[in-house]
Formats: structure tokens, C-alpha cells, sequence
């Protein structure tokens, strides 16, 4: 009874061994895309910054003076 019991425990243990494998290796794949994701959106939201600047930029010259 012993014995199978210990077979048993054993068994569940690799199982579960295995499993916090795959899950690490899943977390691991999804915090490079996480990161991956994070630099796209810092240069997107750069890009967006730059051309809104120089957008106003360009209305200011744009612009006729109050007086017309």
C-alpha cells in the first residue's frame, strides 16, 4: 500500500513538474511579446507626438493674423 502510494505521489509530482515547465516557457513567450509590444507602442506614441507638434507648427504659420 505504501509503496503505490509513493508510485503515485511520484507520478502526480513529475505531472505537475512538467506542467510549471510549460507554463514558464508559455510566461516566458508572452513577456517577449509583452516587451515587443511595449517598444511599438513608445515609438508609435512618439511619431504621434512629433507629428501633433509639428502639426501646430505648421497651423501657427498657417494661420492669417486676427486682424483679417
Amino acid at each position: 500500500m505504501n509503496e503505490e502510494r509513493l508510485i503515485e505521489l511520484e507520478t502526480k509530482f513529475a505531472y505537475q513538474e512538467k506542467s510549471l515547465d510549460e507554463l514558464n516557457k508559455v510566461i516566458y513567450s508572452q513577456q517577449k511579446q509583452i516587451d515587443q509590444i511595449e517598444k511599438a507602442l513608445k515609438t508609435i506614441v512618439s511619431k504621434v507626438k512629433d507629428s501633433a507638434d509639428q502639426s501646430s507648427l505648421s497651423k501657427d504659420i498657417d494661420e492669417k493674423p486676427p486682424h483679417y
